[in-house]
């Protein structure tokens, strides 16, 4: 509805939110990941233990609160922009007209991804599919006054499964961390232990 331009302005400002908050994240999910296998496991540890487990995944150390509090103010900085940027969008629409095509877009991609997904199942067709389902449910989430009892319960059928599928994906980002972010990774390490 605010054009291809504006949307992909503002989609590049919100995606650079996320993959400054990201890094910090995975790391905390590698760790929270193999604090709960240790818990549920804690009878049938792998060889060398649970901290070994860590050390090799890198969950053995999450981004301390100083390296937090900078992430956090430079995904804020790109949040704000993109809330003042707000009032300057080309609406020209109101109602459900505006949030139509949206809707529409969003459901559409969900099925196709669900269909993607069970026909070559794999870590990207299930993180795909993910991210159309919680497109979805913020779509959703923006309707869900019209009849509050149908839209809400599909609305958390539609986050439910975002997070089922976010929990396949913390199990893919503890065990398949790409080369170039692992790299990323223990340079982040060189620099903090340098002296």
């Amino acid at each position: 509805v605010i054009g291809d331009r504006a949307y992909r302005r503002e989609n590049e400002r919100f995606r650079r939110a996320g993959r400054a908050l990201s890094d910090a994240r995975d790391a905390q999910v590698r760790a929270d990941t193999v604090d709960a296998l240790a818990e549920r496991f804690r009878a049938d540890p792998p060889p060398g233990g649970w901290w070994a487990l860590r050390a090799l995944l890198g969950a053995g150390s999450t981004p301390n609160e100083k390296d937090l509090e900078g992430v956090r103010e430079r995904a804020a900085i790109e949040i704000v922009a993109g809330e003042e940027a707000i009032e300057s969008w080309p609406l020209d629409a109101d109602g459900f007209r505006l949030v139509r095509p949206g809707l529409k877009r969003a459901y559409s991609r969900a099925r196709r991804s669900y269909r993607k997904a069970r026909a070559k199942p794999g870590d990207e067709a299930l993180h795909e599919f993910r991210k159309r389902s919680k497109d979805l449910w913020y779509q959703l989430r923006l309707v869900r006054r019209a009849w509050p009892a149908v839209i809400e319960a599909t609305a958390e059928e539609a986050h439910e499964l975002s997070d089922l599928l976010g929990d396949d994906h913390d199990l893919v980002v503890l065990l398949a961390e790409k080369p170039k972010r692992f790299v990323k990774r223990l340079q982040r390490y060189w620099k903090t232990s340098a002296p």
